[in-house]
């Protein structure tokens, strides 16, 4: 086992080091912040800051908008936004457990690519299944499952055969649930909204492939 992947294996996931714990504590702030605004608040953040696919369709065609770049950046912006605090908590703590280890293999930098490509990566998964559509998409998701292929992908770099069984076992897991979610709507029992599952494998394949151009820091 190389020394980087033995450190790895041994972090204890749940003190979560300071980029992720800024940025779930933000989402956390933000969400609690609009619930004491209101409904007229909430509904003119997600109208800006929530992923249409219909809006973001518009800047390949002739439709005009008022602000492009505005709907270039709901491809990230609306990882900050969640339905509800089950959705926001159960979003929050995978990505404490995931983020926490990408965050100590990599460095902060190449964390916060991850969490910028994952979101927009989940985003285009979503739309390229579901089309132009006018729905709209909010939540972590897309960035929480790309660290869950960042971590798949770290396993199987591993030279010890236990961490590519872990790895193989967790990539499976982690798909088999998925898939349950979304054909079975258990997203309506959990966050109130159906599961982009789509978005959450475009998410894990992203964040299992960019590993192989980012690499984590030396030890």
């Amino acid at each position: 086992m190389t020394e980087q992947s033995n450190e790895f294996q041994r972090q204890p996931i749940l003190l979560a080091p300071p980029a992720v714990t800024f940025l779930a504590a933000g989402m956390i702030a933000l969400h609690a912040l609009l619930q004491v605004l209101g409904p007229a608040a909430q509904s003119w953040t997600f109208r800006n800051f929530a992923f249409v696919p219909y809006e973001f369709f518009a800047l390949f065609g002739d439709r005009q908008l008022d602000s492009p770049m505005q709907t270039t950046l709901t491809l990230v912006t609306h990882a900050f936004l969640h339905g509800d605090w089950a959705h926001l908590l159960i979003n929050m703590g995978m990505f404490l457990a995931f983020g926490s280890l990408v965050e100590r293999a990599y460095r902060i930098p190449a964390f916060l690519a991850f969490f910028v490509i994952g979101a927009a990566s989940g985003a285009l998964t979503q739309t390229v299944f579901e089309g132009g559509q006018a729905f709209v998409m909010i939540g972590a998701s897309g960035a929480v499952y790309c660290m869950m292929g960042v971590v798949v992908r770290l396993l199987f770099q591993s030279k010890n055969p236990a961490g590519r069984r872990r790895a193989v076992v967790l990539a499976a897991v982690l798909m088999a649930l998925n898939l349950f979610g979304g054909l079975m709507g258990v997203g309506d029992l959990l966050a109130g909204a159906q599961i982009a599952w789509q978005a959450h494998l475009g998410g894990f394949v992203t964040g299992f492939l960019v590993t192989f151009l980012i690499r984590p820091k030396a030890r």
